[in-house]
């Protein structure tokens, strides 16, 4: 517990976690990458977090697509 307030260079999976809708929502692969990352960066500022919500909300925005088709 910290009264610490800003992201704290966190590299796990909890970013990827709550990423799921990003993926669905925008209608295109920057747009979902760009998100994912604004949306990883207030907890997991970490690369390797902002990576995992970005390869998580992409792999969901490419099944999603290609399940359109």
């Amino acid at each position: 517990m910290s009264d610490k307030t800003e992201p704290y260079n966190s590299y796990g999976n909890g970013s990827a976690m709550r990423v799921s809708p990003i993926g669905f929502y925008y209608n295109s692969l920057d747009e979902v990458l760009m998100r994912a990352e604004e949306s990883a960066i207030v907890t997991h500022n970490h690369p390797e977090g902002i990576k995992g919500a970005k390869a998580t909300a992409a792999v969901i925005f490419l099944a999603s697509v290609e399940e359109e088709r």
